[in-house]
């Protein structure tokens, strides 16, 4: 049986509160920890100070323009889908930007929002907006969401179907 090597970054960190005042060793201990570590690894603190400093490095929302998108399928309409957050503001006019939210897979019931805090699969831009002004979210089940996975930018996407 093969063995499993040891994970190579800290999985956990304890901060105490009387060290979290900035300037302090602790401090230089969590930008430490923020170099070394891939920002999705990095540990939730309930420590203030040490969110203060992680929360830039944990999330990050990409140009939708610079992404390689997987085509899908949402309701029936042509969609991108990128397991990536995408900047609002790098979206072009007349497309729908949706954060996909769920269990384990996107092949199951999901959640679509504006804006998913938890359980973030991905992000979907559709030409069309799929949750009217009264609606916070729409719920979509199995078969109304196929990731067909052929890889296409934004500008590729736009020109096939003439948005």
């Amino acid at each position: 049986m093969k063995q499993k090597k040891p994970y190579p970054f800290p999985t956990s960190v304890t901060i105490s509160l009387e060290d979290s005042l900035p300037g302090t060793s602790m401090e230089q201990a969590i930008r430490e920890l923020i170099r070394l570590c891939p920002p999705t690894e990095i540990p939730v603190s309930t420590c203030s100070a040490a969110k203060s400093i992680l929360k830039p490095h944990r999330q990050r929302f990409y140009d939708a323009q610079r992404l390689e998108y997987s085509s899908a399928e949402i309701c029936g309409l042509p969609a991108l889908f990128t397991l990536h957050r995408i900047d609002t503001d790098t979206i072009p006019d007349g497309i729908y930007r949706y954060e996909i939210s769920g269990c384990d897979d996107i092949y199951s019931t999901v959640k679509i929002a504006p804006d998913i805090l938890t359980n973030f699969l991905g992000t979907l831009l559709v030409a069309e907006n799929l949750i009217s002004d009264c609606q916070k979210c729409r719920v979509i089940p199995p078969g109304d969401l196929d990731v067909i996975g052929r890889s296409e930018s934004l500008d590729e996407w736009r020109f096939l179907y003439g948005i």
